[in-house]
């Protein structure tokens, strides 16, 4: 997550000033104590190396140049736990596909895929799509898979499972009038 370059200046006359650089490019100048830059790592590929330096400098023309460090980005391993459907699952109208996940670098989303097709993107927890297949042939087998990335250039596929569209047979009833009712107009007895 986001991480406080800091900078301790002594020695200043007055007015210093310290550029924050990474990877040789100057991100921010701050004038103003406590010198620091918030900097989000999370965009970076998982693994990656990256050097810090601070330069610094005051109304007097005093300088100095802070000595090299390096970063390797390190985010925990990205998972996801697929929580439905169950593989050889009916799916019916309402039926949710959920997953879990834990780690990464942050900046997840999941694509959920039916028949090979990303059908939804979502990129908020809960992940959850509800798929409708209510214009598929009743019994019909299609294959879900879901993938997840993260910010960082993680991404977790999740094994292809088969799952078969399931429509209620379709039922109808009078309503009106009941049954066995007299129909019609009352006779006089």
């Amino acid at each position: 997550g986001p991480t406080a370059l800091q900078s301790q200046v002594t020695g200043s006359s007055g007015g210093a000033k310290v550029k924050f650089m990474i990877d040789a490019v100057q991100v921010s100048v701050d004038s103003v104590a406590p010198w620091e830059y918030i900097w989000d790592p999370t965009s970076l590929q998982n693994g990656s190396s990256h050097t810090f330096r601070a330069i610094v400098s005051d109304n007097s023309g005093n300088a100095d140049t802070t000595a090299l460090r390096t970063y390797i980005a390190n985010y925990a391993k990205l998972t996801m736990i697929v929580q439905s459907p169950a593989d050889g699952s009916a799916i019916q109208l309402g039926q949710l596909f959920s997953a879990t996940v834990t780690g990464g670098a942050g900046g997840t989303v999941i694509d959920f895929k039916v028949d090979d097709l990303v059908v939804f993107s979502d990129s908020a927890g809960p992940y959850e799509y509800s798929w409708d297949p209510s214009a598929l042939a009743s019994g019909s087998a299609h294959t879900v898979q879901l993938i997840a990335a993260d910010t960082a250039g993680q991404n977790v596929t999740s094994t292809v499972r088969t799952v078969y569209a399931r429509h209620l047979p379709m039922t109808a009833r009078i309503l009106s009038p009941a049954d066995s009712s007299v129909i019609g107009q009352e006779e006089d007895i």
